[in-house]
């Protein structure tokens, strides 16, 4: 069937079905779709009208039932679109009022806050979004408006402002986007110092191990990153290809007891085969003489595993 007319069939049917007001029994989520297909298929006022009070009724209905807040939200955006489209200027700045708590609104009204310079509006809207989302511990919600809170700082010209609020948050964040953020925020001739305070500060935090060793790593800051390897085990086994070249000495132990402690609890080809390949790497740190002498203690440890033992003479130093 053409695509034209396949598209035309299902609006005709999308809008049959919100004329009917006989949404309920096909689910929220499908609802609104199909309003939604209506709304853009809808051309007279007229039209646009009854679906916005339809939007209207069902909004009522979800807040009174307290049902669904994302289905809530989808027609929030619907009805805001159709009133922008009814050119219903107040009708509609009275809407995002009254909508603030929907996320997608709120970031609506802020996006058009920094298009209209309202930048203290916008700075509000965004600083508000983040105590309620923070409230909420809506962690993905939180960066979102920190994200636009810097983009109405930046619009306003206070750039540097916004940079010192990019460094607390690389400081306090659990991964790295913010640090990442920062060094496009920071001229080059200045990122290491800013670089080295920030860290120094992250590092006085006990709860941020993985995230220290993945900026290190991203730093080229490879010292750091073994000794951090060396007092922190658990994120040696990411790190330690990085490393081997320049600290083939101090990653040989670390990988060695690696390697020991994950063939105790290997059951089968593919953990032997991954024991193995890692028993490859030690060799390269360690030599061939250290790597045969830990493939003998390994066969004889582990006698009753033939396909060890196979996987391990295939790394054996010839």
């Amino acid at each position: 069937m053409n695509a034209t007319i396949t598209t035309a069939i299902f609006t005709a049917w999308a809008e049959a079905l919100v004329s009917s007001k006989r949404l309920g029994s096909w689910g929220n989520e499908w609802a609104a779709d199909c309003i939604a297909i209506a709304a853009s298929a809808a051309r007279s006022e007229k039209r646009l009208r009854e679906i916005l009070a339809l939007c209207d009724s069902l909004l009522r209905e979800e807040n009174e039932n307290s049902n669904s807040t994302y289905f809530a939200e989808k027609i929030a955006i619907i009805e805001l679109e159709l009133l922008g489209r009814c050119k219903a200027k107040a009708e509609r700045g009275a809407f995002v009022e009254a909508h603030l708590d929907f996320d997608k609104v709120r970031e609506l009204a802020i996006r058009e806050a920094i298009k209209a310079k309202d930048f203290k509006r916008g700075k509000a809207l965004a600083t508000e979004g983040i105590s309620k989302a923070t409230q909420n511990e809506r962690l993905g919600d939180i960066d979102n408006y920190r994200r636009l809170l810097v983009e109405a700082m930046d619009a306003e010209g206070i750039g540097p402002d916004a940079s010192i609020l990019v460094e607390r948050w690389a400081i306090e964040g659990n991964y790295d986007s913010w640090f990442k953020a920062l060094k496009t925020r920071i001229p080059k001739n200045k990122w290491n110092e800013t670089r080295d305070r920030v860290l120094t500060a992250i590092e006085s935090r006990s709860d941020r191990s993985r995230l220290l060793a993945s900026l290190y790593a991203s730093e080229r800051l490879f010292d750091k990153l073994m000794e951090h390897c060396e007092s922190n085990p658990r994120e040696f086994i990411e790190y330690y290809p990085k490393l081997m070249k320049a600290y083939p000495g101090r990653v040989a132990p670390l990988l060695r007891d690696h390697i020991c402690r994950k063939a105790a609890s290997d059951s089968n080809r593919s953990s032997y085969s991954e024991t193995a390949s890692l028993v490859a790497d030690y060799c390269k740190c360690a030599g061939d003489a250290a790597t045969a002498t830990l493939i003998d203690e390994l066969e004889a440890r582990h006698r009753s595993r033939p396909a060890m033992r196979e996987e391990l003479e295939r790394v054996r130093p010839r």
